[in-house]
């Protein structure tokens, strides 16, 4: 799910101070300093931007924009997920502890806690900040870690308890809020991301995604910063050179890049061409997931030998199922606010190999199509089907039951049963192979007689030698 829309950097490089004006059509890839001529603070920053051209360049050839290339380990906690284990669960606490100071919630982040009331121990995931007069109150995600030891059957924090740790104390708020309950959450731990031409690191970060449902709609992933830091903005910029930072020797500035996760809504494009999407989850089911390095031009190479190799073909999974798109209360459609004109076609998730490209679904998809409006009729329309390879008969007699591909032995001895007045003789000669019948076709003559004849179509032929 790359972006290709971010594939640039936005920052101008070619203003005061710096005056980076490398043309890239001028095929410069060198510079070439000189004894005696005084080396330009544009030149330094060209030869850098000479580099980094090498460096997108290859970049692009391995990696699609967005691709995460050292994956970081996701965690992601939503309800009924197949790439989730479970959904996070939340604890709303008071704007106040129990000796009526306010609480500064970014305290408890990765805290152990500890019910008084229940005895319950848990480790807190995330916190966010809120206030007990909005909706939004600060609220703490944990991971339990132990049981009440009294009653093993207490495996969470109660309404009101106060809660225990070495920075402080938090009290639930009450039942009438909804203390305790199922959010979702998204945690990454560190990597490196390929974006506007750089490899970018990112530090392990965590969202939520909704606060308080554990089936989000929305989109998550990396939006990417340009800054430009000056000493005045990170004083280690000055000059160290008599071991301490010297303010009258500032020193060069910094090209900062930063890719900070972000949750927006599935119709977000605010930002957009510096937004590179990791997921997309729509009522909790996740309809779009990054979990591999997306490769580039080295990818259709790969594709092209799959193809070569193996053709088109399904992995597993993808299964279609057909039913109205409208439900009626009694026809098994897919909604009630479905359009009668048409057709659901629901596709299972599964993988499959198309010219070569993995694809596929891991979640349910639905497509529509046109029901048929047009139809005719047709009397005494003879219908004819290919039924591969037959071989033509002569003395028959009998008869063959064509829906049950009835077997039939095969012998080196001609029977010649009419001829011979033979209907119900023994069978002579030595068998040769066996045959099912997939169907009989008369072919001339009169039947009944030596002379009739009939085209036996033949299916699962096996011949035996000796």
């Amino acid at each position: 799910m790359a972006n290709t829309a971010n594939s640039a950097l936005t920052t101008n490089f070619n203003v005061s101070p710096y005056y980076d004006d490398y043309d890239e059509l001028k095929n410069f890839y060198r510079i070439l300093y000189r004894p005696g001529r005084a080396v330009q603070a544009r030149e330094l920053t060209q030869m850098q931007t000479m580099l980094q051209k090498q460096v997108d360049r290859m970049g692009k050839h391995f990696f699609e924009e967005g691709s995460i290339v050292i994956p970081g380990l996701p965690k992601l906690l939503i309800a009924n997920s197949v790439v989730s284990t479970g959904a996070a669960q939340y604890v709303k606490v008071r704007d106040y502890d129990n000796n009526g100071a306010n609480v500064s919630i970014s305290n408890f982040d990765g805290i152990t806690l500890r019910g008084v009331t229940s005895g319950v121990n848990a480790v807190v995931d995330i916190v966010v900040d809120g206030s007990e007069i909005s909706t939004n109150t600060k609220t703490i995600y944990v991971s339990y870690s132990s049981a009440s030891n009294a009653n093993s059957a207490i495996v969470k924090f109660s309404p009101g308890e106060t809660l225990t740790s070495s920075v402080g104390n938090l009290i639930v708020l009450g039942t009438e809020t909804n203390p305790i309950g199922f959010g979702s959450t998204y945690a990454i731990t560190s990597g490196v991301v390929f974006s506007k031409g750089h490899l970018i690191s990112f530090p392990t970060q965590e969202v939520v995604l909704d606060r308080y449902n554990p089936s989000p709609t929305c989109k998550v992933g990396f939006k990417v910063y340009e800054t430009i830091v000056t000493y005045a903005d990170d004083s280690s910029l000055l000059d160290p050179a008599l071991e301490a930072s010297n303010y009258s020797a500032p020193g060069a500035d910094r090209f900062h890049l930063e890719a900070e996760l972000q949750v927006r809504s599935l119709s977000d494009t605010e930002d957009l061409p510096n937004f590179v999407p990791l997921f997309t989850i729509d009522d909790g089911i996740v309809t779009t997931y990054t979990d591999k390095t997306s490769y580039s031009i080295v990818k259709d190479e790969f594709a092209r030998r799959t193809f070569n190799e193996s053709g088109d073909y399904y992995v597993k999974g993808l299964d279609i199922d057909l039913r109205e798109d409208k439900d009626n209360g009694s026809n098994g459609g897919r909604s009630a606010n479905g359009n009668a004109n048409l057709v659901s076609v629901k596709i299972e998730p599964g993988v499959a190999y198309v010219k070569g490209y993995e694809v596929g679904t891991i979640a349910p998809t639905y497509l529509t199509t046109d029901k048929s409006t047009e139809y005719s009729n047709v009397v005494n329309q003879i219908q004819s089907a290919f039924l591969g390879s037959y071989i033509t008969i002569d003395e028959v007699v009998g008869q063959v039951i064509l829906d049950k591909a009835t077997s039939v032995s095969l012998y080196d001895t001609p029977q010649n049963r009419i001829t011979n007045n033979a209907y119900t003789s023994a069978q002579t000669g030595k068998l040769i192979g066996s045959a099912s019948v997939a169907s009989i076709e008369y072919h001339s003559g009169t039947l009944g007689t030596s002379a009739g004849q009939c085209d036996l179509y033949l299916m699962d032929i096996k011949m035996f030698f000796k």
